[in-house]
């Protein structure tokens, strides 16, 4: 998780490019929960995106695990070299130790009451992002969950929104 799915994703750009049909120009990515943490780090990596939108995505490992002991036997299954590995593995996979390399205009949605990632990862990173002036939206939305599955038509509504004011030209 975060690992060699990364180098997958990072590949997919060629694949973009080599099809000669995708307006490379106009590239966004949407990511939930761990589609977000590897939406951070995709674009981190320099992933060409105009825009990204996220929602339930943890953006400090350590954090995450220290508050959720069901978190923390997931990360010896997802990470069997955990124990011995523990900070490298979270250094890659927390965007809040990387805020200043996030140069995308980024959506970051949230539900206020989601029991799997708190809502607080979120805020800790806008927060950086606000002070490093970068562009971003945060939407926490008030007693909803992980997935945001209350508002799911206006999350995807919204990421859509956020994706068309980013694009460089009108759609095709």
């Amino acid at each position: 998780m975060g690992g060699a799915d990364l180098a997958d994703l990072m590949a997919t750009v060629g694949v973009a490019q080599a099809l000669g049909t995708i307006d490379i120009a106009n590239l966004f990515m949407y990511g939930e929960s761990r589609g977000g943490m590897m939406t951070y780090q995709a674009i981190r990596d320099g992933y060409p995106v105009r825009a990204a939108a996220v929602y339930g995505a943890f953006t400090d490992l350590h954090a995450l695990l220290d508050s959720s002991a069901q978190s923390r036997a997931a990360a010896l299954s997802i990470w069997p070299d955990y124990a011995s590995n523990a900070e490298t593995i979270a250094e890659r996979r927390s965007a809040l130790r990387w805020p200043e390399r996030l140069n995308t205009p980024l959506l970051i949605m949230h539900g206020g009451n989601d029991h799997e990632v708190p809502p607080s990862q979120s805020l800790a990173l806008a927060m950086r992002l606000e002070q490093l002036g970068k562009s971003y939206e945060l939407v926490v939305r008030a007693g909803d969950n992980h997935v945001l599955t209350g508002w799911r038509l206006e999350r995807d509504g919204q990421a859509i929104d956020w994706f068309r004011r980013h694009m460089t030209s009108a759609p095709r």
